[in-house]
């Protein structure tokens, strides 16, 4: 990365920032500041019946806490076992990896880059 070593970085996002980011700027040695522009706050989803989904796409590693924090059922509820997931992100399959949810999928990878391919490609497996 071709920059001048007086170069400073404003780092825009979320409460929680990405610790990818966060962690290749300070391994380079490179000034930040962080700059919150918006919060992840997690919504109650009393209405959701959640045996009726097949297939979840979860986004972020805040998406996937919440997920479990909306339905802790799901650690011991074998019903919701058949309920298959995509990762968008390493970070985001990495926290699902830690609250033991299985992975059908993480996006982006070498084959798919983007969650309608992601999708796309679960259904294909279904259907063989």
């Amino acid at each position: 990365m071709l920059m001048n070593k007086d170069d400073k970085f404003l780092v825009c996002g979320s409460n929680v920032p990405n610790p990818e980011i966060i962690s290749f700027l300070e391994s380079h040695n490179i000034q930040y500041s962080k700059a919150v522009i918006y919060k992840n706050i997690s919504e109650r989803l009393t209405g959701i019946q959640i045996h009726n989904f097949d297939l979840i796409g979860i986004f972020s590693p805040n998406g996937a806490k919440a997920y479990v924090k909306n339905f802790p059922q799901y650690l011991s509820d074998p019903n919701l076992k058949k309920i298959k997931f995509i990762a968008f992100g390493n970070t985001t399959a990495q926290t699902l990896k830690e609250l033991n949810i299985p992975i059908e999928i993480t996006a982006p990878n070498e084959t798919i880059s983007t969650m309608p391919q992601a999708i796309e490609e679960v259904i294909k497996k279904k259907r063989k």
